[in-house]
């Protein structure tokens, strides 16, 4: 069985199997691939929640010892995506040189922004 790959708009390939039927084994992988995905997803939100409610104050102790520290947990975890999908990116511009980097960025900056003030008030 060969492969091909065929231009897929500018500079991306994409995967094109051929004509004849995949083989046997691709459909349960792609289950088990896509379950463990939803196993991993699931075991994180939790364990997150549990985390956060670790640095939730509880209500039956003293009002002076009320603390509320889930929103600069959550914080911290936001900085830590950001310096890590900015480590990536840096990467990458400098993998290919920062001029030809931003010419190859094709986004649609004002979707970005609704999407970005509409989760705003989530």
């Amino acid at each position: 069985m060969s492969l091909h790959f065929k231009l897929f708009e500018r500079n991306l390939f994409i995967l094109v199997m051929p004509s004849s039927s995949p083989p046997a084994i691709a459909q349960p992988t792609f289950i088990i691939l896509i379950g463990g995905s939803i196993l991993a997803a699931v075991a994180n939100s939790i364990t997150y929640k549990v985390l956060l409610n670790k640095y939730k104050s509880n209500e039956h102790h003293h009002a002076s010892s009320q603390h509320n520290y889930e929103f600069f947990v959550n914080q911290f975890n936001v900085m830590i995506y950001v310096v890590m999908c900015a480590c990536v990116l840096t990467l990458k511009a400098l993998a290919v040189g920062p001029s030809r980097f931003l010419s190859q960025q094709n986004i649609p900056w004002m979707k970005f922004a609704v999407m970005g003030f509409l989760d705003a008030f989530r």
